[in-house]
């Protein structure tokens, strides 16, 4: 697959002095008041080697563009102003801030609503290459490199199925941005690749299992390769989406991947095509750090018996297709009550699965609170969740799943699905799950997921009683909020009454 789609859409990404790996874009914007036209730029860093662990070491401490006149300039790391164009500009200053864009003419300022940023002129700003023996580095753009994008800006877009409307999807957030489908947040030539490795996989003479790792692959690309994806500076790592922030965010410094670089990148064709085959290794490596030196320690896994135990990945809310009573452990991850809209930020991804039978087949459908009586019709589909997990474990194997919410008809509605499906709960675990980073990060956030341990019928003989101040006054430097000290209270509540 990744010879074919290279000998027919290779010629997209042209060659300097070594391969393209990573385009850097900024958006340009007018301002409202005065007309004056500016890039849109939280500072002038592209790329900056600081030293740090896992980053990517350049030859260069860094790498900034002038805001004027656009050229590259390889500079220390540890400096703070660069002089071009006649002029000193400060390398941390930009003309956004705290998601606002203010006009370096007048000093107008104007969110991203206002702007309509997806709408705005993108301009491509640099290209970072990898060659054979050496370092990254970061070049202008090229005559090639421009008329290959123009090339694809001005073709006419092939795949219908992404005419999917993005609407109220995640609240609004997108077609607040002016993104009014998903085709808009692919760039022409990342919807002219993608679409040619569906269909590569749909002409194929190939087992369903086969077709389902390679589209498994494909799709896992699709988070890297959109408009939506930013760069960490100082680490010179793509940031795919909902990488960071759960949400359709527009990152300021905008970077497309190049998906059929051969070496490097994170989200590439062949790097997503290399975690589908590990998946089948048998043998699990995992890294921590030594609590004697601070060393980092290399722990290695073998899979029990031959390497080939079944693992089935489905969705709950329907009944398992096969060996119903056979499962050794279910483990599964219920939606939230006032949920985070998976199904809204999946749609990036089932839009691209046709037929729409497809897309059913493989995610399944959304269960959120809906209705007159949102608690109970929660209730209700959950129960048949459970139910269907009943029916699919050997007598007195485990259902494992998480949970947390500080409203108490959530967890009411979890106590109402457990008790229709006969589920005891053996054991409750408080897990630190969520830090406060991001959009996750203000107050009101349930920062601790509960981890429960569920068997069917099972009465538990010895139960635990313990309260969220107990659990809590055990935590040394951790504190906990009111609002989890709410949740883990009414989670515990749960757990005793179905016998923990």
């Amino acid at each position: 697959m990744l010879a074919d789609l290279r000998d027919e859409l290779s010629h997209l990404y042209p060659s300097g002095d070594g391969e393209p790996l990573h385009y850097f874009r900024l958006r340009e914007a007018c301002c409202g008041d005065c007309g004056h036209r500016a890039l849109v730029h939280r500072n002038l860093w592209l790329v900056r080697d600081r030293g740090l662990s896992g980053a990517v070491v350049r030859e260069e401490g860094g790498v900034a563009f002038c805001p004027l006149c656009r050229e590259l300039h390889r500079i220390d790391s540890d400096r703070k102003v660069l002089e071009c164009c006649g002029r000193r500009h400060r390398l941390d200053a930009g003309t956004y801030s705290r998601a606002r864009f203010e006009c370096p003419q007048c000093r107008s300022p104007a969110s991203n609503e206002e702007l309509r940023v997806g709408l705005l002129p993108s301009r491509l700003i640099a290209v970072e290459e990898t060659v054979d023996s050496g370092y990254r580095t970061l070049r202008k753009p090229a005559k090639a490199d421009l008329q290959a994008v123009e090339l694809m800006e001005s073709s006419s877009d092939e795949n219908q199925a992404l005419e999917v409307a993005l609407g109220a999807v995640d609240s609004g957030r997108p077609a607040s941005y002016g993104y009014q489908t998903v085709a808009d947040l692919f760039h022409p030539r990342q919807k002219k690749v993608l679409s040619a490795a569906f269909a590569w996989i749909d002409e194929r003479d190939s087992t369903s299992s086969v077709k389902d790792a390679l589209r498994l692959a494909v799709s896992n690309a699709l988070g890297s390769n959109n408009v939506l994806c930013g760069y960490a500076t100082d680490y010179g790592r793509l940031s795919s989406l909902f990488s960071g922030v759960r949400a359709y965010s527009v990152p300021v410094l905008s970077v497309e991947l190049n998906p059929l670089h051969r070496s490097a990148g994170r989200g590439t064709l062949a790097a997503t095509l290399r975690r589908v085959a590990r998946s089948g290794d048998p043998t699990v490596t995992r890294h921590t750090i030594s609590p004697v030196d601070g060393r980092p320690v290399r722990h290695t896994f073998q899979a029990h018996g031959d390497g080939r135990r079944a693992i089935r990945c489905s969705s709950a809310d329907r009944p398992l297709p096969q060996d119903l009573g056979s499962y050794d452990l279910v483990l599964t991850d219920p939606p939230y009550f006032d949920f985070i809209p998976y199904s809204d930020l999946s749609l990036i991804y089932r839009a691209w699965q046709t037929p729409e039978s497809e897309a059913e087949r493989l995610g399944g459908t959304p269960i959120f609170p809906v209705g007159d009586d949102p608690a109970a019709e929660f209730a209700s589909r959950l129960s048949r969740a459970f139910r269907n997990v009943g029916e699919a474990l050997k007598p007195e194997a485990p259902m494992i799943f998480t949970f947390h919410s500080p409203h108490r008809e959530a967890w009411d509605a979890v106590e109402v699905a457990l008790k229709g499906a006969d589920f005891r709960v053996h054991s409750a675990f408080p897990v630190w799950a969520d830090g406060r980073g991001g959009s996750h990060g203000h107050a009101g956030n349930c920062e601790w997921d509960l981890v429960f341990v569920c068997r069917q019928g099972v009465d538990v003989a010895d139960p635990v009683e313990v309260t969220a101040e107990e659990w809590a006054s055990n935590l040394e430097d951790q504190s906990v909020e009111p609002v989890d000290l709410r949740n883990i209270a009414l989670g515990l509540g749960m757990a005793s009454r179905l016998g923990s």
